[in-house]
């Protein structure tokens, strides 16, 4: 998205409408997935947040202060919303939720293993105070079926990162989540500002949830930011992060 066009002066995602997959199989694989769900526009939402960290692996991780202003904003944006925060942000929740749903947000951390790509993570609430881990591992989302969920959000740090591989790209999160159904998950490239992130993720649903295609709603959310008044938004970093996995039918011009 923020190549530069040097001879027409401007970026890439001011040309056009942009999107990746990590092989043309799974690209093909997504535009089926794609292709199955009605057309209508998304009606329900399911946002993660919050989740309760406090004596898991995963305490030393930064506070999201952002992250129950921009649960509320997501959810709002649709007729029907669930919220799983605090103590109800656990894996068993989420797993019995997320299928319901035509759009799922996580306004979480991500933990990356390029080692052991499976066992890349999404920290969440353990079920019982003596559990030491509540995380959704990549292998468990492997596992899931969301054949009505038509995107995913990952809204944590460098959620589109992990082991390269050169025959089927990069081995993410996000790959998970195209393997349990998805047709299109929203990823990070890197490091995001918990507080310059909710603008972009309220804008980004704003349109999806008004009927936008994924691929012209991340487009247009990232031109929110470049084309806004504030001089930090408008910088690569905090517009260029998000990119779209996978594969959907879009009016966009790409």
């Amino acid at each position: 998205a923020a190549l530069w066009d040097a001879r027409r002066h401007c970026f890439l995602v001011e040309r056009w409408a942009l999107s990746a997959a990590p092989s043309a199989t799974l690209y093909l694989h997504a535009l089926r997935h794609d292709a199955r769900l009605p057309r209508a526009r998304p009606s329900s939402v399911l946002v993660v947040a919050t989740p309760v960290l406090a004596g898991t692996e995963y305490a030393a991780l930064a506070d999201l202060p952002s992250a129950v202003a921009e649960a509320h904003e997501v959810a709002a944006s649709y007729p029907r919303a669930d919220l799983l925060a605090g103590r109800g942000a656990s894996v068993p929740a989420f797993r019995e939720a997320a299928p319901r749903h035509d759009i799922v947000h996580l306004a979480t951390h991500a933990v990356l293993n390029e080692a052991y790509p499976l066992l890349s993570a999404i920290p969440l609430t353990p079920t019982s105070p003596e559990a030491a881990d509540g995380a959704l591992y990549a292998h468990e989302i492997y596992q899931m079926r969301l054949a009505r969920t038509r995107l995913v959000v990952l809204g944590g740090c460098d959620t589109g990162g992990g082991r390269l591989s050169r025959s089927e790209g990069v081995d993410s999160l996000a790959r998970a989540f195209l393997a349990a159904g998805v047709p299109a998950v929203v990823s990070t490239l890197w490091s995001i500002d918990d507080q310059e992130a909710v603008r972009f993720f309220v804008e980004l649903h704003r349109r999806v949830g008004a009927g936008d295609d994924p691929v012209r709603a991340l487009r247009m959310a990232q031109l929110a930011l470049l084309k806004g008044l504030s001089g930090d938004l408008r910088l690569p970093r905090s517009w260029a992060a998000y990119q779209l996995i996978g594969g959907v039918a879009s009016d966009a011009v790409h």
